[in-house]
């Protein structure tokens, strides 16, 4: 919804398959977002059941502020 300025800011997401091998997670994936804040391009991830957000913040008067995050599942 609102950002401080898009180059202050790095979100990665990751996924896991099985709640039983929490330890195994798909590498981190940098999301890169246009001007708009919409997704530059999609990220697929296979057979997965959970998801983990890693928001990076570069500097001390970096913010992001989110509304809603829409998840396809296929």
């Amino acid at each position: 919804e609102d950002i401080s300025n898009i180059n202050d800011i790095e979100i990665y997401v990751r996924a896991s398959r099985d709640v039983e091998k929490l330890e195994i997670w798909h590498e981190w994936q940098l999301i890169k977002l246009k001007e708009n804040l919409t997704l530059a391009e999609q990220l697929k991830f296979y057979d997965v059941r959970f998801m983990q957000l890693k928001i990076v913040l570069k500097t001390r008067k970096s913010y992001i502020k989110f509304n809603h995050l829409d998840i396809e599942v296929i």
